[in-house]
């Protein structure tokens, strides 16, 4: 036999670890190449606005930062959080923006590895697992900086877990309980930590009561987590700005909501128990309500839903609608929704196979375009931003306290439907274009002022709908923002300021129809 005939033995044993390594992380089965494509098509418009600023990352800038501290520690954050800010000095914003990007992509991968462990999906449904998981139009406001605790808790809490599972090595726990505790810079997580309680508990044998002190005694500390993050933080870093704002009627909410979820669960069982030929079914429906209700919780709890009508609401219009930062509460939805959606899907009936065959593929396609569609909007309101920065760059300032009266007769293009904040949005256009003396010594305001007052007019238009301004992209590599600047005194008038709360929640379909209400 020839030498090229040979086989290496490190060639014969790579694959084969590589193998032995994906089985035993649960990533066997994972749509590599998919997965990539499809997460980058959908959210790869954050790498194009990767230096953009919104709402409060304006206070994230290295001279503002020091000029106007974020309180951290008064407001109730685990204290390494303001780490973030000195490393932010370093790095710049795109850093973070990349990161998030990556991070988003890391934790679908955790995530699709940890419920491959516990077996809880069968072969035929792990890729479109993997690609709801990732795809799924969940947390748009991931873009914003001030949010990159939520990301950064959260990739944290899916290492731990991962980590954790299937783990009788003491050092290997203690690692995971560690990365727990400080994945609670996201406080949500105090809450969704039961999550990998419940997988626990659901994978043990309970025949006696022995049984269930063996599981207690083995997950003593993760149960102990929470309580004990909870105890340093009162006395540590206790909140003396409401911020978070827990109270009774707080924890009266959280009681009815687990006593309702509860009910769920018991009929969910006893369905089980009638059905026995959809019990597989039933079990992953089950297991997606345990996820969707643990990730919904704290903001039931902190009251942003008022009732279980608002819940359904309001979640239509974060999904969907002009929702401004509020799709932050998604976060931790995307795993329960990628449960369900296999449960309902392997719920319908054999005879009905051949028309939901195609499905799947229908339905990654409408979240892919609702991925694009919010990406777009982001890109839009960059442009906005950045078409204001060089207009301003034009014009000296050479007085102090000048009034700069920001007048947007463009409010349908800002992305989500958010509302440009006078002290923050505005005003940081201001550092952009002139420097942080600037955002010290001058005054931004959504409106006209008081004719009298020395003044600056910037009034700011552009295309009516969103899709008039991809036309405009496509045709002239410019999205047709016009920004005039007025020094004349009275240049501001009343009839020019258009109310910057665009009434309605309207489907992103109809952002590219102007519609307003």
């Amino acid at each position: 036999m020839s030498e090229s005939g040979l086989s290496s033995p490190a060639a014969v044993s790579t694959p084969s670890r590589l193998s032995l390594f994906l089985d035993r992380a649960g990533l066997q089965g994972f749509p590599w190449v998919s997965a990539i494509v499809l997460y980058t098509i959908s959210w790869g418009w954050i790498l194009i606005v990767r230096d953009s600023y919104w709402a409060d990352d304006w206070f994230l800038f290295p001279r503002h930062a020091s000029t106007f501290p974020i309180p951290w520690d008064s407001m109730g954050f685990a204290p390494w959080l303001k780490y973030q800010v000195p490393i932010f000095w370093i790095t710049g914003p795109g850093f973070f923006h990349t990161l998030t990007f990556f991070s988003y992509f890391i934790i679908g991968i955790l995530l699709f590895g940890i419920v491959n462990r516990e077996k809880i999906i069968d072969s035929r449904n792990q890729t479109l697992f993997a690609h709801i998981l990732l795809l799924t139009p969940l947390n748009t406001a991931r873009i914003y900086l001030a949010t990159t605790p939520y990301t950064i808790g959260f990739l944290l809490f899916c290492v731990a877990w991962h980590i954790m599972q299937d783990s009788d090595s003491k050092i290997r726990n203690l690692v995971s309980y560690l990365l727990f505790f400080l994945s609670f810079m996201f406080h949500s997580l105090l809450f969704f930590i039961f999550l990998p309680v419940y997988f626990s508990f659901r994978k043990c044998k309970i025949k006696k009561y022995s049984d269930v002190l063996a599981w207690l005694k083995q997950r003593f500390f993760l149960l102990l987590l929470p309580p004990f993050y909870v105890v340093m933080r009162s006395y540590f870093w206790p909140e003396r700005i409401r911020y978070h704002d827990p109270s009774f009627d707080s924890f009266k909410r959280g009681l009815v909501s687990i006593l309702a979820f509860s009910a769920v669960i018991v009929l969910m069982r006893n369905a089980k128990k009638r059905f026995i030929s959809r019990e597989k079914s039933l079990e992953l429906i089950s297991v997606a309500f345990v996820s969707l209700f643990l990730g919904a919780l704290p903001f039931i709890v902190l009251g942003f839903f008022d009732n279980y009508v608002s819940f359904a609401q309001k979640n239509l219009i974060v999904f969907f609608g002009r929702s401004d930062l509020y799709s932050r509460h998604q976060n931790l939805l995307g795993l329960g929704i990628a449960l369900l959606f296999l449960g309902l899907k392997d719920l319908v009936p054999k005879f009905r196979d051949s028309v939901f065959r195609k499905f799947p593929a229908f339905f990654l396609t409408i979240l892919i375009c609702f991925n694009l569609g919010f990406g777009f909007e982001h890109v839009v309101d960059y442009q906005k931003q950045t078409s204001i920065i060089e207009k301003l760059n034009d014009f000296d300032i050479n007085e102090s306290n000048l009034k700069f009266e920001f007048v947007d007769q463009s409010v349908l293009l800002n992305a989500r439907g958010r509302i440009y904040r006078s002290n923050s949005d505005w005003q940081g256009l201001i550092w952009r274009a002139y420097g942080v003396d600037a955002w010290q010594s001058h005054t931004a305001y959504s409106t006209c002022q008081p004719i009298g007052q020395r003044s600056r007019l910037v009034l700011i238009q552009g295309p009516e709908t969103h899709w008039q301004a991809l036309k405009n992209w496509v045709r002239d590599r410019d999205m047709g923002f016009n920004v005039t600047v007025d020094d004349t005194p009275g240049a501001c008038k009343p009839e020019m300021v258009t109310p910057e709360k665009v009434s309605g929640a309207i489907p992103i379909l109809f952002y590219f129809t102007g519609v307003k209400n």
